[in-house]
Order: C-alpha cells, then sequence, then structure tokens
C-alpha cells in the first residue's frame, strides 16, 4: 500500500507541480498518500511554514496541558487538538517547534510515567496541577476492540509451465508458477494479493461437525470459478493480439 502511494504521489508531483513537492499544506494533502499529519510535516520542516501537527505523542502532551476529557478520537476532540496544535505552534521556527512537542510526548510526557519533574512546561499542566487526578489519567483511556478471530481454508496452488518432463534439460525446465487472487480495495489488507481462501466456521460451531472438513467445498468450487475467470481472460487477450 506504501509503495503504490509512493509510485502515485510521485506521478501527481510530476504531473501537477513539476516534480516540486509544494509548500502549501492544502496543495500536499490533494498528493496520493498525504493526510494532514505528513502534509503539516512536510510544510514546517521542510518549508518553515508555520503548520501544527498532530500525532499520538502530540495528542497526550495537549491532553495533559490542559487537562482535556473525553475520548481523544471523536470528530470533536481531533479537530480540538488540531486547533490547539496550530494556536501554539512557533512563527518562527514551526518544524522544530513540532519535533520538539513530538519529541517531548516521546520522552518525557510518556503514557505510564511521564517524568513531569524534568518536564519544562511543567508548570502550565493542568493535569499536573489537578490534585484529584493523575497525570496519567489524560488523556481518556479508550476501551480497545477485541482482536477480531477468523478461521479461513486456504489452496495453495503451485502450477509448472513449460518443459519438456522429468528427462529434459535445465535449460527447458518448467518455471513455478503460484496461483494469487486480489484482496477487495477496502478494508484489512486492501489491495493485497494472497492464496486463495474463504473463512470457515470454527471448529465445533453450530453446523459444522468437523473442522477439518470445514469449507472444503467451497474452496474447490472457488479455485474452479477463478481457473475458468483466468481462462477467459487469456482468450480475450489472445483474440485482441
Amino acid at each position: 500500500r506504501r509503495a503504490r502511494f509512493l509510485l502515485e504521489g510521485a506521478k501527481y508531483i510530476c504531473e501537477n507541480f513539476e516534480g516540486r513537492l509544494p509548500a502549501d499544506v492544502d496543495q500536499l494533502q490533494k498528493i496520493p498518500g498525504i493526510g494532514m499529519y505528513t502534509a503539516s510535516a512536510i510544510a514546517s520542516i521542510a518549508y518553515n511554514k508555520r503548520a501544527g501537527v498532530v500525532d499520538g505523542n502530540v495528542i497526550r502532551v495537549l491532553s495533559r496541558l490542559r487537562a482535556l476529557g473525553g475520548d481523544p478520537r471523536t470528530p470533536a476532540n481531533v479537530r480540538l487538538h488540531w486547533k490547539l496544535s496550530q494556536s501554539i505552534c512557533d512563527e518562527e521556527r514551526p518544524g522544530c517547534f513540532n519535533q520538539a512537542l513530538m519529541e517531548l510526548g516521546a520522552t518525557i510526557c510518556t503514557p505510564k510515567a511521564p517524568n513531569c519533574g524534568g518536564c519544562p512546561v511543567s508548570a502550565s499542566c493542568m493535569a499536573l496541577a489537578d490534585k484529584t487526578k493523575e497525570v496519567t489519567d489524560y488523556p481518556e483511556k479508550v476501551a480497545k476492540k477485541k482482536p477480531r478471530e477468523e478461521t479461513i481454508r486456504v489452496c495453495v496452488a503451485v502450477v509448472e509451465v513449460g518443459g519438456l518432463g522429468p528427462s529434459s534439460s535445465s535449460s527447458s525446465a518448467p518455471t513455478t508458477h503460484f496461483f494469487l487472487t486480489k484482496r477487495p480495495d477496502k478494508g484489512l489488507l486492501a489491495g493485497l494479493w494472497e492464496f486463495p481462501n474463504i473463512p470457515v466456521a470454527q471448529p465445533g460451531a453450530k453446523g459444522v461437525k468437523d473442522g477439518t472438513k470445514a469449507g472444503k467445498k467451497e474452496l474447490a468450487q472457488l479455485i474452479s470459478d477463478l481457473l475458468i475467470s483466468s481462462k477467459n481472460d487469456d482468450d480475450e487477450e489472445d483474440e485482441e493480439e
């Protein structure tokens, strides 16, 4: 995914910006693969433009400095953190300021054991001043979603192309290929290639008598459909040639 964005982004820059990264945050966000954070980081660090950045470390620092409650991932809180980051960003050295702010969160204002005694802005920290709570109560801890467990049946299909049989010379030996399918363009591992597979129920689940056979017939049908589809595509290409 990142490699694809790098290629698409490079093409876009060449086609629309004469091969040079723009300095404007809005223009940078038009480039494939560049979001608000990356655009602001490029503008401030590479071009010395006043543009605040927000990442996990910055959210933690700002949440404690202003004693901000609530889920930091909600749209309202995300907008608030961006607004705060922009308002405190240094005008003369925005790039250095942003890097210092992120480093502060990474090394001093850490998630579990913040070094408040060594913090250069502790005098302005509202979370530290609030004696009814711990500094580590900010930002609010959000319960993580339980990891999804999924069982799949996979077919690793090896196809040998060419060659004249076991007695053939190495120069005419068959080439080995693996049959792969592409994942949907959206969702988990979007657009990546994988061996053909289908999800199956967990052994012991209702309606599943033998987990070792679950999905066997369905996977065989999937492989058959994919092979037919692949052959049809090859026939169409031959006709076009």
